[in-house]
């Protein structure tokens, strides 16, 4: 899936939950291989994708337009020292057009050409998965893998590996519900919602503050239970310790600080909101910050 009207993130993960929930009715698991392409709409090689869409069967006049714009263009540079002389015209190959964002989506899911009968795609990440009752099956997925590796050495194209991940859905006797599952669930799926742009709403009222905090305080009661405590005398400040759980008014602040050092850093392009800032520095500063070094 690659941004095609009538799909959405969540007919992908419908998709792929109807097949997981197939398998868990066999008593298999299912493996699935997490991809992500480094900056995939910038690297497709304008010769390789016409060459694909000529495969596929587009032809005429409308090969011969996607050519073009797809194509090379000449560039001539202006030396605004030395006016008005300009540069010799060079040649710039061009990738897939930002501003062609339809075009490149489209043209996307045609380069893909899918390599591997279990994925789902969407918008430029892969979802590589299979259904496992035997090692033949191991087998296979390992050999969708090293065909995924070969794609991406033919097509020029490489994977962001950081962000690439292996799970296994499966139905075990193990609690799926442990300690570490539920602060997993937490951190990711509860916290960023309390904290969802926060330096706009960031409150200042001790009763409003107290408030949040009372819901990640609820929480770590939730796993003092787990954890054999009575629900009155759960050591919250040790939890909070043992579980990397700070305060949510501390993050707040620390995401106001980020937030304003990338402000004036220019990590973020706010001049109007730069403006709004009266700098005071002190005489006994010996040199401003690195990223302040030049401003004045």
């Amino acid at each position: 899936m690659v941004f095609v009207k009538g799909r959405s993130t969540t007919s992908n993960l419908l998709s792929f939950q109807n097949s997981i929930l197939k398998a868990f009715s066999n008593s298999h698991q299912v493996d699935a291989i997490y991809t992500d392409f480094s900056k995939a709409f910038d690297r497709v090689s304008h010769n390789y994708l016409v060459a694909k869409l000529r495969a596929v069967g587009v032809g005429g006049a409308l090969l011969s337009w996607l050519d073009v714009i797809y194509g090379t263009v000449f560039f001539r540079c202006e030396w605004r020292a030395h006016y008005p002389n300009l540069s010799q015209l060079f040649l710039v190959y061009l990738r897939v057009p930002y501003w062609g964002q339809c075009c490149s989506q489209s043209s996307l899911m045609i380069w893909f050409n899918v390599w591997v009968s279990n994925v789902l795609l969407f918008p430029d990440d892969a979802k590589i998965f299979k259904e496992i009752a035997s090692v033949e099956d191991c087998v296979s997925l390992q050999e969708s893998i090293d065909l995924l590796a070969e794609w991406c050495d033919v097509n020029d194209m490489l994977l962001n590996i950081s962000k690439c991940s292996i799970v296994t859905f499966s139905r075990t006797s193990r609690d799926i519900f442990s300690v570490r599952a539920l602060n997993i669930l937490y951190v990711h799926l509860v916290r960023p919602i309390l904290e969802y742009s926060s330096t706009v709403w960031n409150p200042y009222l001790v009763g409003h503050i107290d408030r949040l905090e009372h819901i990640q305080n609820r929480f770590i009661r939730l796993i003092g239970l787990r954890l054999g405590f009575e629900y009155r005398n759960v050591p919250i400040d040790d939890l909070r310790v043992q579980f990397n759980l700070e305060p949510l008014h501390s993050r707040r602040i620390v995401h106001d600080l980020l937030f304003l050092k990338k402000l004036i850093c220019s990590v973020i392009d706010a001049p109007d909101l730069l403006e709004l800032l009266d700098f005071r520095a002190s005489r006994h500063l010996r040199s401003p910050p690195s990223c302040l070094q030049g401003r004045h």
